[in-house]
C-alpha cells in the first residue's frame, strides 16, 4: 500500500487476527515477496506505484510461488 498510515492499520488488523504480514513498499519487494515466500492472499491498494496497482497485481500472481495465491484490490 501506497499510503503507510493505510498499510499500518491493516497490517494490525490482520496481524491481530491471527494472520502472518508481510508488508511491501514497491515493485521490487513485492516481487522479492512473493518469489521466495508462500503467499496465500496479495491484498494491494489500486494507486500502488503510482496507480499501477492492478498491473503490479496481475505481475505479481505470473511470479508466485502460489499459484493458488487469492488477491484483493484496496482503495482510499
Amino acid at each position: 500500500d501506497d499510503h503507510h498510515v493505510t498499510a499500518e492499520i491493516e497490517r494490525n488488523f490482520f496481524s491481530n487476527a491471527g494472520f502472518r504480514v508481510l508488508v511491501a513498499g514497491s515493485l521490487t519487494e513485492v516481487e522479492q515477496l512473493v518469489t521466495s515466500q508462500h503467499i496465500d492472499l496479495l491484498m494491494i491498494d489500486v494507486n500502488f506505484a503510482r496507480a499501477q496497482g492492478l498491473q503490479v497485481m496481475a505481475h505479481a500472481k505470473q511470479l508466485s510461488k502460489n499459484r493458488e495465491i487469492k488477491s484483493v484490490v484496496t482503495s482510499i
